[in-house]
């Protein structure tokens, strides 16, 4: 069969884009609807809040009790951590992702989830205009939920990590007005950071990715410095193509003097590095994140 993209033949790069590979598929995503049906009832939450004219431009924001009132002598708020939620820019929702919030708000932070609309309702750069506008909106309004709109972290995992690093990137905070120091930190989670091997495989049936969009929105090849610091994170467990972009990424930040560190977790996969992970105290890469935030 003749090569598709690097050393990618047809079959090889289907088999980039897909869950087969994960044990127990099926028990794992009951377990994560579990867990996030736990987290929802836990915290003090304002859920559907509206950040965008858009269909499905929401975010759902997870406080401890009382944090929108700020303590005495209390200067400033809470720090945030905005969380951006993957299916391949075309499904899944915030609701599901509750149980992020166990990762941040035990720990004095506001945990806010995104919703954006999903393609093909958008193309990608509606997607990625939409996630601008939810950040622009957090900076303006978070304090009135008890978070420091000087203290914005984001993290995002699949086209979610893909995500965070198109809202890190220098050029793109400018263009839409924002200052360089919107975004505290950034974590990006197995993310896809070239797209074009997307493109050229089936998942593109429905996204309906151009080679323009490819190089418009993938991040790899628009590296400049000037980013947020940045932690890079991919399961040890997931495929060939996640974890040779998740290195590059990491390694072409740090060419260009920008501060990144790669974290691989040995035995996680796409779907428990978020749920086993990033959403667990005591974990290396939610203690990570904790101390980029000034909470480790």
């Amino acid at each position: 069969m003749p090569v598709l993209f690097r050393h990618y033949d047809r079959a090889a790069l289907e088999a980039q884009f897909v869950l087969s590979g994960v044990d127990d598929l099926d028990a794992l995503f009951a377990r994560r609807q579990q867990a996030a049906e736990a987290a929802a009832g836990r915290y003090r939450v304002w859920r559907g809040v509206s950040y965008g004219p858009g269909r499905g431009e929401m975010l759902d924001i997870y406080a401890p009790d009382g944090a929108a009132t700020k303590a005495p002598g209390e200067n400033r708020g809470r720090p945030v951590q905005l969380f951006i939620h993957g299916g391949f820019w075309r499904s899944l929702d915030a609701a599901l992702f509750a149980f992020v919030a166990d990762g941040f708000v035990p720990k004095g932070a506001i945990a806010v989830i995104l919703d954006y609309p999903l393609i093909p309702t958008t193309d990608m750069a509606g997607v990625v205009a939409a996630c601008f506008r939810a950040l622009s909106w957090l900076r303006r309004h978070v304090a009135d939920y008890g978070g420091d709109p000087g203290r914005i972290h984001i993290s995002g995992n699949s086209a979610g990590g893909h995500l965070v690093a198109e809202l890190a990137h220098p050029r793109g905070l400018a263009e839409r007005g924002l200052p360089p120091d919107t975004i505290a930190s950034v974590t990006a989670i197995s993310g896809l950071f070239e797209l074009e091997p997307v493109r050229l495989s089936s998942q593109n049936d429905t996204l309906a990715l151009t080679p323009e969009d490819a190089a418009q929105f993938s991040p790899q090849r628009r590296l400049e410095p000037g980013h947020p610091p940045m932690l890079v994170t991919v399961g040890g467990l997931e495929t060939a193509e996640f974890l040779r972009q998740s290195r590059d990424y990491a390694e072409g930040l740090r060419a260009l003097g920008d501060r990144a560190e790669l974290l691989v977790v040995p035995d996680a996969n796409h779907i428990t590095i978020v749920l086993d992970h990033l959403a667990r105290p005591g974990t290396a890469l939610n203690s990570a994140i904790l101390r980029l935030m000034g909470l480790g």
